[in-house]
């Protein structure tokens, strides 16, 4: 795709990746505008568009232009009679989308803009765009605005009011409509008619993109994207990956599914009255048919195909509520807290394990019936019943072992700890330790790693690769990559997925491995 114009950098993210090959999936809670063609509804947030086929009932998209921040600042947009593509206005200027060829244009307008019509009498000529310092319009195959006399007959994009006006149910009941599932009010901020006259499209602050049938009372959800951007943990399934999200100024915290394909969304926000309770999120693991959440506030359950939630905190035995890491292996489900460790039983009460262990413990794996802790102080292990986390005699022998370590795994045989800055091993059947490569000097700060095939693909603050344990990341996708921070990783057999603090990337692993 095609911003002009756009650094180099920013084009790079974008330009040199198909969508089929990297897609970005961000917060559409909130959508900015909304404008209808016969067979496509367009509709923006802050930082994607996405195209809504109702014929066929399916989402496309997202596209991102080459500059990350142009869709930031869109407030206005309306349809081509042409040709169908999409135009927006932002108070300095224009973008065009053109669908078909995956296209994106952008140009400035002198002044404020502040309105965005064609003319009835002209349809092929062009937008007129209205600004403080006069009318301006963009010709055909043109790739700059030039002052214009004002439209004759001006056809300016359908309103919010327009929508109340044909629809008085949307006014009545916005307080069922636009409330956030805990009862919190939102806006209509956006409105489009069908184009072949049925129905309304509703964008909105709070509930995404909504459609409202002649004669109905509450509009349709159709749901895409996160709620919130902020992304705190993954867990890749069959199907697609599961994205728990912080709490945010403007965003509750939610537990999202994102579809391969992007197809599917589907959303848990907790109670209406305490939502998910947590403000951070750190890890999210399977257990017993329900998604458990490593949270500040606690483990947080999310149960099958309902918002409910339950939390297990202190007040229900865990040393404290700050947890970091969960595993669940034979049946048991463990928690690594600020202050040591737990077993959380099928009553959601929480036992403490090692009981005179209070380190804060960042990961967690077993082998056998041995428990193996990620601390600040580096690897731990806890045999069945002790009291206390020991360590390995191979795991005195060098300074260097006891980093933080922010990960543990097993590949086949072997017990993987990542640190901040390397794998650590120990060879299996021995007690021989082993440190591998540095690897945060290309990546930043290393935050997670997720096992696939021989290696690993390893997460830092600053990008992700492919790695084994005595290999340099292969491929590394850095900088500009990734929209944000990255907060954590997981893959399928087809896509790696990267948790960032701006959306989860999507990345097709056959386009990134060599």
């Amino acid at each position: 795709m095609l911003l002009l114009p756009a650094t180099a950098a920013a084009q790079r993210a974008t330009r040199d990746w198909p969508a089929e090959d990297r897609a970005v999936i961000g917060d559409f809670s909130v959508v900015t505008t909304v404008a209808a063609t016969f067979d496509r509804v367009f509709a923006t947030s802050r930082s994607m568009l996405v195209i809504w086929r109702p014929l066929e009932q399916r989402w496309e998209g997202p596209f991102e232009p080459g500059d990350p921040g142009a869709l930031e600042r869109v407030f206005l947009a309306a349809a081509d009679p042409l040709d169908q593509s999409l135009w927006m206005v932002r108070p300095d200027g224009w973008l065009r989308y053109q669908p078909d060829m995956r296209v994106w244009q952008r140009g400035m307008i002198p002044g404020r803009v502040n309105a965005l019509v064609f003319d009835e009498t002209d349809p092929g000529g062009g937008p007129f765009i209205g600004s403080s310092a006069g009318w301006y319009r963009v010709p055909p195959g043109g790739f700059a605005a030039v002052p214009s006399p004002p439209p004759r007959r001006p056809q300016a994009p359908a309103t919010v009011d327009d929508a109340l006006r044909a629809n008085p149910a949307l006014q009545a009941n916005a307080a069922l409509i636009l409330n956030d599932g805990r009862g919190r009010g939102g806006a209509y901020t956006a409105a489009a008619p069908a184009r072949d006259g049925i129905g309304w499209f509703i964008g909105t602050a709070g509930n995404g993109l909504m459609y409202l049938q002649p004669g109905a009372a509450v509009p349709q959800r159709l749901p895409y994207g996160l709620i919130g951007d902020r992304v705190g943990a993954l867990f890749a399934v069959p199907g697609g990956v599961w994205v728990a999200t912080d709490r945010q100024e403007f965003a509750e915290p939610a537990l999202s599914f994102v579809a391969s394909d992007f197809s599917h969304f589907d959303t848990r926000r907790g109670s209406a009255m305490f939502g998910l309770g947590y403000q951070q999120v750190r890890r999210i693991v399977s257990h017993e048919r329900a998604l458990w959440l490593a949270t500040d506030e606690g483990v947080v359950r999310v149960e099958g195909q309902s918002d409910r939630a339950e939390r297990v905190d202190m007040g229900r035995g865990l040393p404290d509520s700050r947890v970091y890491a969960l595993l669940s292996r034979r049946g048991s489900l463990f928690a690594g807290t600020r202050r040591g460790l737990a077993r959380i039983n099928d009553s959601l009460r929480a036992v403490r394990v090692a009981r005179s262990f209070s380190g804060e413990v960042l990961s967690l794996e077993q082998t056998g019936d041995t428990l193996w802790l990620g601390t600040t102080d580096g690897v731990l292990m806890v045999p069945p019943e002790a009291v206390v986390a020991g360590r390995t005699p191979g795991l005195t022998e060098s300074a260097s072992y006891r980093q933080p370590v922010v990960g543990m795994a097993r590949l086949a045989d072997t017990l993987v700890a990542l640190t901040e800055n390397q794998f650590l091993w120990r060879e299996p059947g021995t007690d021989v330790w082993t440190l591998g490569p540095p690897l945060s000097a290309l990546l930043g700060r290393l935050v997670a790693f997720t096992p696939f095939r021989d290696g690993f693909f390893v997460a830092g603050e600053q990008g992700v690769g492919y790695a084994t344990l005595n290999s340099a990341p292969q491929s590394p996708l850095l900088g500009q990559e990734h929209p944000g921070r990255i907060r954590d990783v997981a893959a399928d057999p087809e896509y790696l997925w990267v948790g960032t603090e701006r959306g989860v990337v999507r990345w097709r692993i056959r386009a990134i491995l060599p």
